[in-house]
Parts: C-alpha cells; structure tokens; sequence
C-alpha cells in the first residue's frame, strides 16, 4: 500500500475512490497523462486493499478465537 503516493492524492482531489478515479469523466487535462498511465495501478488497488483487509479479519479473528 505504500507505494500508491500518487494514488491517495488522486482521490482525494476527485473526492472518490482510487479505483474509481480513471472511470470518472472530469479528469484535469494536467492529470490526464498520470492517470491514464497509472489505470492498471489504480484499478489494481481495489483488489489489494480487499485482500489486506481480508487477511487482517482473519488474523484478528485467530487470535480473538484462540486460534479457532
């Protein structure tokens, strides 16, 4: 996740998701290139997070169930 520098400052420019942020249709002319060359990254980063953010439930879950 630490890599995406870019991405958060996207989305919070556009006020929405990272991933969301290619699909949006009023994207600065001095954004176009970074966004446009970064699609696959920002697109990616769903995917990422959702993975994170699963992996992280079920750890909490192991060591609130003792591992149950």
């Amino acid at each position: 996740m630490y890599t995406h520098n870019t991405f958060p400052a996207f989305s919070q420019k556009y006020h929405t998701p990272m991933w969301k942020v290619p699909a949006i249709g009023f994207i600065e002319e001095e954004d176009r290139n970074s966004v446009n060359g970064s699609k696959t990254g920002l697109l990616d980063t769903k995917k990422s997070y959702e993975l994170f953010a699963n992996e992280l439930i079920l750890r909490i879950n192991k060591v609130t169930n003792n591992g149950q």
